[in-house]
């Protein structure tokens, strides 16, 4: 029930050509294999799928079968929102019929939200493609409840992301100068690094946060877990974006998974997991003041003895159970549904 794929989109690593030259590569290496599909009812082709389909789709490997792709997240808002091209430029609308193209080679594709999927099923109108929404999944050996800490000393709050604009970074340290004002009872942890780093670097520098420490640089499983189980209170994404609105990033799913309290920004993506109540709490996109606020609620709660129950939303909305139920559908031909 995992899909937890690389994303060759991601900040950091190798430079943009040269991950396309893998890319390239991985894809010509189909052609070599192909015996292999020889007997086969079905092909899976994971994230990301574009070149893969088209090079399946030249030598012949998709016909008489049922192809199904990962499509993982929306190609051209994921572009636009980390700035890989400009607004106007002339390899967007390349970009779209590519996708298009591509993606129309399989008889089903998976994206991970009823947001992203509508989106992809405008642009797939009329190819004979469905979409069908599959979480994308973690690895639940990995991500289970943690114990809670203790509250006698400070309220620790965690962020970790590769800072790319939808994660909204600068209204969580926004927020974190706005509770560091009235309260010295916090810390504030920020680990990563990425496409808006450089400009926070430069806000803190000019503008130092009480209480914040940040770890510039992506960290290992192991690590973040250990950050993960002296933290009281996590943080989702704050971005403006659409993107941001359409989709629920990974680190929603392991707040959730360890059993953890996590304020993230609201959105049509969030609304059916939304609970108060169990820990998972919403605020308005870029707002600041609205974060600084729900973070001194929770964190009275949490000082009042109140504990956490999210895992039962990650049960019930993203666990490996769910995805199974999820791509057997997909597999089968079956209506996707929300």
């Amino acid at each position: 029930g995992q899909r937890e794929p690389v994303n060759p989109l991601a900040p950091g690593g190798r430079g943009l050509l040269a991950k396309l030259a893998q890319l390239s590569a991985d894809a010509l290496g189909i052609v070599g294999r192909r015996r292999r599909l020889a007997g086969s009812d079905l092909v899976f082709v994971p994230y990301p799928a574009y070149v893969d389909l088209i090079v399946l789709w030249l030598i012949g490997a998709t016909r008489g079968r049922t192809v199904v792709a990962d499509a993982f997240l929306d190609l051209e808002s994921t572009v636009r929102d980390r700035g890989l091209l400009a607004e106007g430029s002339w390899r967007l609308p390349v970009l779209r019929w590519l996708e298009r193209f591509a993606l129309s080679r399989a008889d089903c594709v998976l994206i991970d939200t009823p947001e992203q999927s509508a989106a992809l099923g405008r642009r797939l109108a009329g190819s004979g493609t469905r979409v069908a929404v599959v979480p994308v999944g973690i690895d639940e050996a990995l991500w289970s409840p943690m114990p809670a800490p203790d509250t006698a000393g400070p309220i620790r709050v965690l962020f970790w992301g590769t800072f790319i604009p939808l994660h909204g970074v600068e209204t969580i340290v926004a927020a974190a100068q706005r509770v560091a004002d009235c309260h010295a009872d916090f810390e504030f942890r920020l680990i990563g690094d990425g496409q808006t780093a450089p400009a926070l670097a430069e806000r803190l520098r000019a503008r130092p946060v009480p209480g914040l420490s940040w770890r510039r640089e992506l960290v290992d499983t192991a690590t973040l877990r250990e950050e993960l189980a002296r933290s009281h209170i996590l943080l989702g994404i704050f971005g403006g974006s659409d993107k941001a609105a359409a989709v629920i990033p990974y680190k929603v799913q392991q707040a959730l998974a360890c059993n953890r309290p996590l304020i993230t920004r609201a959105s049509p993506a969030m609304q059916a997991h939304a609970d108060p109540q169990a820990g998972l709490v919403t605020v308005p996109a870029a707002d600041a003041e609205a974060l600084a606020a729900a973070l001194i609620a929770l964190a009275g709660r949490l000082r009042n003895g109140w504990v956490a129950h999210t895992r039962p939303i990650f049960d019930a909305h993203f666990s490996s159970a769910v995805l199974r139920e999820r791509l057997r559908v997909a597999f089968d031909g079956e209506s996707p549904g929300p």
